[in-house]
């Protein structure tokens, strides 16, 4: 059985967060811990980090002074520039999108009729970087032991070389 990956979301409409929450329980694959304020969303950030980000890209927090998602991505990137994170918006323009993956943001998806399709994309296009990622490790450590194994064998072969005078 798979570990599930925990989902860190931040949106401030509750409602949908819940949902969304909900939704991607019910795919088996998720833990979600749903904040609606940044600053409760960086206080949980700071004792448990997250394998996967969704943020929202309209926050209306007044008090804190963060008024979207760009924002939190830029912070997020200042101390973790692993952690995936996917932008969900209402905003259909394509400069916004396009200005957001320059903060980190690698998928960016609209909150329409196909949001659910398109976040089901998303998370399946990041547990294949994921699995290549460590498919990628795996196979850096067996290129290395190779290495170190003809190391072994040319320096032996060169000794022998040497004793026998051929060198």
């Amino acid at each position: 059985m798979e570990k599930k990956q925990l989902v860190y979301i931040l949106d401030d409409d509750p409602l949908f967060s819940f949902a969304l929450e909900i939704w991607l329980e019910r795919q088996g694959k998720y833990i979600a811990m749903v904040f609606t304020n940044s600053k409760d969303f960086f206080d949980a950030f700071e004792g448990l980090r997250p394998d996967i980000i969704i943020l929202d890209f309209v926050l209306g927090e007044e008090k804190t002074g963060v008024h979207n998602g760009g924002e939190v991505a830029k912070k997020i990137m200042e101390f973790d520039e692993k952690t995936p994170m996917l932008m969900l918006s209402g905003q259909k323009e394509l400069q916004v999108a396009v200005d957001l993956f320059s903060c980190g943001i690698v998928d960016y998806i609209v909150k329409d009729d196909a949001f659910h399709t398109h976040l089901t994309c998303a998370l399946l296009r990041l547990e294949q970087m994921q699995k290549l990622k460590t498919e990628i490790a795996k196979l850096k450590v067996q290129s290395n032991i190779q290495i170190r194994r003809l190391a072994i064998v040319a320096a032996i072969t060169l000794i022998f070389w040497i004793i026998v005078g051929v060198v």
